[in-house]
């Protein structure tokens, strides 16, 4: 886009988000706010459809591949546990059940994997490690075999196969951190009330090289990729797949103290919104529409107040302009 045509828009936008903001203090009439939205849209429409005028995609965070990758072949010259087959088997009868979708199978060989681990292990974290580590070399294996389950549940995850972008989810590093987180998750013993141990407790029990790795695909991952649905999105996809995104976020913040939070917690709102509305456009039943819009409109509202609180606290044309993009999307998403 030409700099004068940018600065006209970016003129424009500002006057319009500090409008907004104004509203948001109650100093001027809804109506008239949204008036102004409107105008600009039309007014600037030819400009605005070059322009992002909403975040689809996070913040990214940096990390280290080589850092990941030294300490996968450091483990190779670990030794086995003598309970290594029947733990290795287990694990792998559980990864057939989630490759084939079979929830209650997939729920007993769970059960069943963690069992096996405690009993193998006798609580010594060394050994686990130690299987852990067997477990992920046979896994980075047979990537190339696309039959098999585990290689079958990656590729869901959009971490292999040909339908991978050139350059997203590829590293050799990140697939190790995704393995390991994984089965740190399922070592755990079935709750008895459903309760799952936090997410941050589990990213403490991978090395620190794997937690800025894995955290750095969950804030990069497509929803189909972070939920494993080939299917997405369905109905409640959105919002488990933004619940995802908060945790990525979260754990992006802890590991960098300067990681932009609050602009990455609206910018999962805003993609969470429309990936409703994907859901809505999608919808035959009259019910489920109206309420894909509705949880649509709450992630718009939630993402304008959290843009409005950054603007409060310092300027911004940047996002100001997502400010603005966010309520002409409110406009557009009303029943």
């Amino acid at each position: 886009m030409p700099n004068a045509d940018l600065r006209a828009l970016d003129s424009a936008l500002v006057a319009v988000a500090r409008k907004v903001e104004n509203d948001v203090r109650g100093d001027v009439p809804t109506g008239i706010a949204v008036s102004m939205v409107a105008l600009l849209v039309v007014l600037f429409v030819p400009l605005v459809h070059r322009v992002r005028a909403y975040p689809t995609d996070l913040p990214p965070l940096a990390w280290d591949p080589t850092a990941v990758e030294r300490v996968h072949r450091a483990d190779r010259d670990l030794h086995l546990v003598s309970a290594a087959p029947e733990v290795l088997a287990t694990w792998s009868v559980l990864a057939s059940a989630q490759a084939a979708q079979d929830t209650a199978r997939a729920v007993e060989a769970q059960q069943r994997f963690a069992e096996v681990l405690a009993e193998g292990t006798q609580g010594d974290r060394a050994a686990m490690l130690r299987l852990r580590a067997a477990a992920r070399r046979v896994f980075l294996r047979d990537l190339d075999v696309p039959r098999m389950p585990l290689t079958v549940i990656a590729r869901r995850h959009g971490l292999t196969g040909p339908d991978v972008p050139p350059g997203v989810g590829v590293s050799v590093g990140t697939l190790i951190a995704w393995f390991d987180f994984r089965w740190e998750r399922l070592s755990l013993p079935t709750p008895e009330r459903g309760e799952l141990e936090p997410t941050e407790d589990t990213l403490q029990r991978i090395p620190a090289p794997e937690r800025r790795a894995l955290v750095a695909w969950g804030l990069d991952a497509r929803c189909p990729g972070l939920t494993g649905h080939d299917d997405y999105p369905r109905p409640g996809d959105p919002m488990r797949c933004a619940r995802l995104r908060r945790e990525s976020v979260e754990a992006a913040r802890s590991l960098d103290r300067a990681y932009p939070l609050d602009e990455a917690l609206a910018a999962v709102d805003v993609m969470e919104a429309l990936a409703e509305e994907d859901v809505a456009d999608a919808a035959e039943d009259t019910g489920l529409r109206s309420g894909a819009l509705a949880s649509a409109q709450a992630a718009l509202v939630r993402a304008q107040e959290r843009y409005g609180a950054i603007l409060r606290a310092r300027r911004s044309r940047r996002i100001e302009r997502y400010l603005m993009g966010v309520v002409a999307e409110l406009g557009r998403t009303e029943p």
